[in-house]
């Protein structure tokens, strides 16, 4: 999970995404395009979740837009292609998928967005107010983010989240770097299960009838301090060299706590110490960069 927020409403809707990519485990970061522009359409795409599949799944209906005659062409025929391209390239045992389809509807006369994810078989469902994830600790979550932190955190928690307050509508850039920002400092520093990947550059994309725009608001630029809070108990580099956050043994964690012999989250089927675990040379050459 990553970031992305949008509100579509009446004339005009507004988009924020960070460009932060991780692979399972986050032994690589990098960083992706999110939102993929479909201007005749007036229509943009914003892929959340796994990566290959987001790429696969801008790439194909990017394709297929130009046999659609506006949005609701576009939507009516995005759940089967999504659905293909899910079961082709064997996304069944990753992360959660979701896309979202913002544009000018003919038929509701009005910008709106919907949602398409695995879970729901990619069945749209329309989003009505703001939609935010993940959000800050102070709001509550979609049901969608509530669908993807049920497995991992407490229903006591969970039914506390619930009583959060709503989103309420940015209006204007800098409202949206706030909740941005605000979402970071809660979710991305905060321990597991509910913590977050955000990171990479904030970007602004902008929808109304006549022209749309995407607009880099500002780069994520944690401290040193910040960044090992976010990777924490992960396969990253930086993460496995730094000292164990699960015990006060003074040792670095992939010399201590971490379990090197369970299958690797990255899916190669391998165990960790076979596969994303630093090898004697990488280890080295990271040491070698953390010397003052």
């Amino acid at each position: 999970m990553t970031l992305i927020a949008f509100h579509a409403c009446g004339d005009n809707a507004e988009i924020i995404t960070d460009s932060l990519a991780y692979s399972h485990g986050a032994r690589h970061l990098g960083e992706v395009t999110k939102v993929h522009h479909l201007h005749h359409l007036r229509a943009v795409l914003a892929t959340q979740g796994d990566v290959w599949f987001g790429c696969a799944a801008g790439a194909h209906l990017s394709n297929i837009s130009k046999h659609a005659d506006d949005f609701d062409g576009l939507l009516s025929v995005a759940p089967a292609i999504l659905r293909r391209i899910w079961e082709a390239e064997d996304f069944t045992d990753k992360a959660e998928a979701a896309l979202f389809i913002i544009g000018w509807s003919p038929e509701a006369s009005e910008f709106v967005s919907c949602g398409l994810d695995a879970k729901t078989d990619f069945e749209p469902w329309r989003i009505e107010g703001p939609f935010m994830i993940p959000t800050p600790h102070s709001l509550r979550p979609s049901e969608f983010e509530f669908g993807i932190l049920e497995p991992a955190v407490s229903a006591e928690a969970l039914a506390s989240w619930r009583e959060a307050a709503e989103m309420p509508t940015p209006q204007s850039p800098q409202d949206w770097v706030h909740l941005a920002l605000t979402a970071w400092e809660d979710r991305a520093l905060t321990p597991a299960p509910s913590r977050v990947f955000i990171g990479g550059s904030l970007y602004f994309t902008q929808l109304n009838y006549s022209a749309q725009a995407t607009h880099r608001l500002f780069d994520f630029d944690p401290p040193d301090e910040d960044f090992l809070k976010m990777v924490e108990g992960t396969l990253h580099p930086r993460a496995q060299l730094a000292p164990c956050p699960f015990c006060e043994s003074g040792k670095v964690f992939v010399d201590c706590c971490a379990d090197l012999d369970v299958e690797c989250p990255c899916g190669s089927g391998s165990a960790i110490r076979d596969c994303c675990m630093l090898t004697p040379e990488e280890r080295a050459q990271a040491e070698s960069e953390l010397v003052p």
